[in-house]
């Protein structure tokens, strides 16, 4: 998926929330995973959107499962969110990128 297609996906997304532009951030996330790493990503609030396509890396959220290995999984799914797990399940380190969407924290004017 393309960068574009991705940001416009998490617009969407992040609209369907009531959010407009400015009341998110949008990060470029490029990760590279060591050796058999899993590594553990807390994003509760946020939108993860894969823009890449690594058959080495395993995804994992409440959103669902990115595993093109695993030929039982009728649907990758491309958008995570929540406590989502990267694994790379091989023995050599593996890049997986992403854009990510965060929503804005607003201030209180009453405190």
């Amino acid at each position: 998926m393309t960068e574009g297609a991705a940001y416009k996906i998490g617009e969407k997304m992040m609209n369907e929330r009531g959010l407009c532009e400015k009341d998110f951030i949008v990060r470029y996330r490029h990760l590279v995973l060591d050796i058999n790493e899993i590594r553990v990503l807390e994003a509760e609030n946020q939108l993860f959107i894969l823009i890449d396509y690594n058959y080495a890396v395993k995804i994992k959220s409440k959103a669902g499962v990115y595993d093109q290995a695993d030929l039982g999984i009728d649907e990758q799914q491309h958008v995570h969110r929540g406590r989502i797990s990267l694994i790379n399940t091989i023995a050599r380190r593996s890049e997986i990128r992403f854009l990510q969407l965060i929503p804005i924290q607003k201030k209180n004017n009453h405190e």
